[in-house]
């Protein structure tokens, strides 16, 4: 007897499958291991033709029973609602739940939503239905009052002003400062700064000092200096290890400057090293990680004082006070002569003489 009929009778031949049944020894196999979704057998390539019909599975699907293959459900009738969606004919089961598009329609019914009392502003330039989850642009019109830019007849989302100074870019609307909160002498509405702050000098050999008009806080007790122009406002102080390449950091304790939110002035004051001044007194020729050395007196204010680049940047754009500055070849030898650069916009310094700050 040849081999393979002797391995055929013995039952230790290997199965050759097609659709369920092998063609060798003609054994149907089972139990079928029905890979996920597809109905269709692992090891002998059956294919479920699903005999017990499809059983409800979510608002969606239906499945089969014995082989877990899912599908859409198929609707038999339409209801078309906004409760309700369709009746699935193959699961015989009433779906409630409506299955939509991007578009607001509903793929199973066809149902199309009217987004009646459910949109919510999704962002500054769009809303979206809660219910069918359609995003579209809001149905603005322009308001121009003090606290609205625009609003959204739809979803009643008010878009706030997009400010420049006291002019709003987006609606036009100018702020004449008519409605300000003084304790801190910001405009509560646009955001500028409407007190000009004034103090008393004799303040000025003391410890605190509060502005005479809006009552602001310009120099902290202990404080050796304070500003009260434009970006450089705030009361400055020092502390040990507060250095940049053992040059000292002077931090702002308080950046007055304030946010509106839905009409109520907020202080975002406090922000530790996110701006400062350094004072430099390089008076030994020195490498700061390029190919020269420099030399360096003076002030500048940073919003980065922890990593002040320390080269010829120091000679333009704002908020710089230098006396003298110097650059040198690596053996020692000078490059240049000593130069000086003071930005328009540096502000006085109350409290401390500005050279005198330089070597303190």
């Amino acid at each position: 007897m040849k081999p393979y009929l002797f391995a055929i009778l013995a039952g230790t031949h290997k199965h050759r499958w097609k659709n369920g049944v092998c063609e060798t020894c003609g054994q149907t196999h089972s139990p079928h291991s029905f890979i996920d979704g597809t109905g269709v057998c692992s090891i002998c390539g059956f294919s479920c033709a699903h005999p017990q019909g499809f059983e409800y599975l979510t608002e969606a699907f239906h499945r089969c029973p014995v082989c877990n293959h899912s599908e859409l459900h198929n609707p038999s009738s339409v209801v078309a609602t906004h409760d309700a969606c369709c009746h699935c004919g193959v699961c015989d089961h009433d779906i409630t739940t409506h299955h939509f598009g991007s578009d607001g329609i509903c793929q199973f019914c066809g149902y199309v939503c009217n987004h009646a009392g459910t949109l919510v502003a999704y962002g500054t330039t769009q809303h979206r239905c809660t219910f069918c989850q359609w995003v579209g642009p809001h149905d603005f019109s322009v308001v121009a009052s003090p606290l609205v830019c625009k609003h959204c007849s739809s979803c009643g989302y008010d878009l706030k002003h997009d400010f420049t100074g006291n002019h709003c870019s987006t609606c036009g609307f100018t702020c004449d400062h008519s409605s300000y909160e003084w304790k801190h002498g910001i405009c509560l509405i646009c955001g500028m700064q409407v007190c000009q702050h004034e103090f008393d000098p004799a303040d000025l050999t003391g410890g605190a000092v509060y502005c005479t008009l809006c009552g602001s806080l310009l120099r902290r007790q202990g404080d050796p200096f304070f500003c009260t122009e434009g970006e450089y406002m705030g009361s400055y102080y020092h502390t040990s290890g507060n250095e940049v390449n053992g040059q000292k950091i002077y931090i702002r304790y308080r950046e007055h400057k304030y946010i509106n939110d839905d009409g109520v002035l907020v202080d975002v004051g406090m922000i530790g090293y996110q701006y400062g001044m350094v004072a430099l007194n390089i008076t030994t020729p020195t490498r700061f990680g390029g190919d020269y050395m420099y030399t360096c007196r003076g002030l500048v204010f940073s919003d980065d004082p922890k990593n002040l680049p320390i080269n010829n940047t120091l000679l333009s754009g704002n908020g710089k006070y230098i006396v003298s500055m110097r650059q040198y070849n690596l053996d020692g030898t000078p490059r240049s002569d000593e130069v000086s650069y003071t930005s328009p916009d540096f502000p006085t310094l109350y409290g401390v003489d500005r050279d005198a700050l330089i070597s303190m």
